[in-house]
């Protein structure tokens, strides 16, 4: 990584998507490494994540690699951490590193060639309709400012990593066959909250100045406690009264759901979302 961030980056790329890599020496015999598994587990500080963000002019994210990982930062528990009892025991924590080496021991009879003739696995009817749902709902979301538009190249992956989460539950309970419903659901629920992670991480963005007017008309509405208005009277009274922001402002609000267009003996009618009024 410190001497060539984009090789490093492009052979973790390779390795997570199951590929031959061959290492190449001056000095010593050149070898290539196939039929592997990658697992990458990093913990950062901020600041080192920031700086692993701009690092190669941003290769890390740029070449997709942090896009195939599932993020994480959890708040500080600083200031909460009061004195607890310890527990008598762990049973769950035991039968979990039970089953971890039970994992690890089957990987004990690979050989040189390693994970070869590996079966492939596959979803059941119901799985699939499941993992084709979330497909379908994480893509139209990568239209939408306030969902996965922030974070498209995460969100574009996020049906892969599904599967392949789904794969990886299926396998840890010692199942056969194929991938069923539960492990799939279960699979996109912690995908679902990796990318709300992510999101809150790497999805702020400068607001635009469409986003700002937006969110003055809707404060204003949501002052005046309005059920329902109208573009002319937005442009009268509202903090946005050139028309063609304020359009472009009401456009983004119905876009994103705050407002409804409706139409009444031929007048436009703005109806206002109840959730409005109750927003922070």
């Amino acid at each position: 990584m410190q001497n060539s961030a984009t090789k490093f980056v492009a052979l973790l790329n390779r390795l997570w998507d199951g590929k031959p890599f061959s290492a190449h020496r001056k000095t010593t015999e050149s070898f290539t490494i196939a039929n592997r598994r990658l697992t990458v587990s990093l913990m950062l500080q901020p600041l080192i994540l920031q700086q692993m963000l701009e690092k190669g002019g941003g290769i890390s994210r740029q070449s997709g690699f942090l896009a195939r990982s599932l993020m994480a930062y959890p708040e500080s528990a600083m200031g909460a951490r009061y004195y607890q009892e310890p527990p008598e025991s762990l049973t769950a924590l035991l039968h979990f590193h039970h089953r971890l080496t039970e994992c690890l021991d089957a990987s004990l009879s690979l050989d040189i060639l390693g994970c070869h003739e590996i079966p492939t696995l596959s979803f059941n009817n119901q799985a699939k309709i499941i993992w084709i749902d979330f497909f379908n709902n994480t893509e139209r979301g990568l239209k939408k400012s306030w969902q996965w538009s922030p974070i498209k190249d995460f969100a574009s992956k996020a049906a892969e990593n599904a599967a392949r989460l789904s794969a990886l539950l299926h396998l840890f309970e010692g199942k056969q066959g194929q991938i069923d419903h539960e492990d799939m659901q279960r699979a996109i629920e912690i995908i679902q909250w990796h990318l709300l992670e992510t999101r809150r991480i790497l999805g702020t963005q400068p607001q635009t100045s469409q986003q700002q007017d937006a969110i003055k008309i809707l404060l204003w509405i949501k002052d005046k406690s309005l059920d329902d208005t109208t573009p002319r009277y937005l442009q009268q009274y509202s903090p946005i009264r050139e028309k063609e922001r304020r359009n472009k402002a009401i456009e983004l609000l119905i876009e994103n759901h705050y407002l409804c267009e409706s139409k009444s003996n031929g007048k436009t009618i703005l109806l206002i979302n109840p959730q409005v009024h109750g927003c922070r």
